[in-house]
């Protein structure tokens, strides 16, 4: 993201430099509101977070897997409703650049969560990245009309409990792959 952060001070007047103190302090709170109404579980006000037709996605780098795409309010509202862990946004101070009614922004994060799976086994994520913003102003205020996550690190454990009663080694294995009987799933 080129630019700089903070417009010349020296050719705005007073006016022009308190709308865009406002626009940013405006920013800063839609991002504030992010993290906590997604974490709270709170889909329909985090859904209005974005336009009418805004779209959260996954960056897809080359060697990953298909990333999330997710288009519209009631898209973005089953999103959130439906995140399988409970977890929390830590979101660093965002970089902005505005220009006029439009603006863009790049915002660090780390996101912790955990749960339990559909085994009762328990879960934990960790995610680190970046924001890639893409906002506008409208009549209700500043809206996120695209969010782009790029992913720098992501892991996920699953914890297996410790099962007290031996292994059946006299029960014939088996296999569900055709190049029986070697499986190597290590990859």
């Amino acid at each position: 993201m080129v630019g700089s952060a903070t417009q010349n001070v020296e050719t705005l007047g007073i006016e022009q430099r308190l709308e865009a103190a406002e626009d940013r302090l405006a920013l800063l709170d839609l991002e504030g509101e992010y993290g906590f109404l997604y974490d709270s579980r709170q889909s329909g006000p985090w859904s209005e977070l974005f336009t009418e037709d805004g779209i959260y996605q996954g960056r897809q780098l080359v060697g990953m897997a298909a990333q999330n795409l997710v288009e519209g309010r009631s898209n973005l509202a089953n999103f959130c409703e439906n995140e399988p862990l409970s977890g929390m946004h830590f979101l660093h101070v965002p970089h902005f650049t505005l220009a006029g009614d439009t603006a863009v922004g790049r915002v660090h994060f780390k996101f912790e969560a955990s749960g339990t799976n559909e085994y009762g086994r328990s879960q934990a994520r960790s995610v680190s990245g970046y924001y890639d913003t893409a906002y506008v102003r409208t009549p209700a205020g500043w809206l996120i009309r695209r969010r782009i996550t790029t992913y720098l690190e992501s892991s996920q454990t699953t914890t297996y409990p410790y099962e007290p009663t031996p292994a059946d080694l006299y029960q014939r294995p088996q296999h569900q792959a055709s190049n029986v009987p070697y499986q190597d799933k290590r990859g």
